[in-house]
């Protein structure tokens, strides 16, 4: 999906990351420079090509060092599944976005109200007392993210798709920002429920559509 997305595009120069965890994803995108942030990869990076760097680091101390002019043509947000930290990486990855970019994210469409838990122990934990078992999907509240892009910050376009493998969340500029993306306040969208929101299945905000639409609009967009 990610190579497919980075071929609709006008250059795949530089690709990031953020949260590359056992390095399936991140070893197998085609780009010319490859960026990867985690705070404690779960694979031997050491032996990675030239064009590749893996900085372990959490993501905010990763952003903070960055040069101002650094600039990526994609960016795979896949960390921690909080809405707070997930919001965090966003505003940094569209301050370093090529205006053709694009920011994929994972996990955005929970599975359920117990996989919706911010904290993966407590999901966890939830499982196992309901279910008998703790080998349980768990995406957070990150799907927070969509709701508060939607109502905060209107110059993004937001689509979903929930396959092939499971929901993602595409985002990009619709316009170019007259200065740089910042955080808003959250404190309406941080008060919203799982079970509320998705009463009636996925909320229009998000804007699902199939894959090969969405690579279809990310080509036709003009600079």
């Amino acid at each position: 999906m990610i190579n497919k997305t980075l071929d609709a595009l006008p250059q795949r120069s530089n690709y990031l990351e953020v949260g590359i965890f056992k390095g399936a994803t991140f070893q197998n995108v085609v780009s010319g420079v490859k960026w990867g942030v985690d705070i404690e990869p779960s694979f031997d990076y050491s032996k990675l090509p030239k064009n590749t760097r893996v900085f372990v680091q959490p993501s905010d101390t990763f952003f903070s060092q960055l040069a101002g002019d650094k600039k990526f043509d994609m960016v795979y947000i896949d960390a921690e599944h909080t809405f707070a930290q997930a919001y965090r990486e966003l505003v940094h990855s569209f301050n370093h976005l090529e205006k053709w970019g694009v920011i994929l994210l994972d996990d955005t469409v929970p599975q359920n109200s117990i996989a919706a838990i911010p904290s993966e122990a407590e999901s966890k934990e939830v499982a196992l007392r309901m279910h008998g078992t703790c080998v349980w999907p768990h995406q957070g509240d990150v799907w927070k993210l969509i709701m508060q892009v939607r109502e905060k910050h209107e110059n993004i376009t937001v689509r979903t798709i929930v396959g092939p493998s499971r929901p993602r969340t595409f985002m990009w500029a619709n316009k170019k920002f007259d200065s740089k993306m910042n955080l808003e306040s959250a404190e309406q969208v941080s008060s919203l429920t799982y079970d509320e929101s998705f009463k009636f299945g996925i909320p229009e905000q998000f804007g699902v559509r199939e894959l090969s639409d969405v690579l279809e609009e990310i080509r036709k967009r003009s600079f």
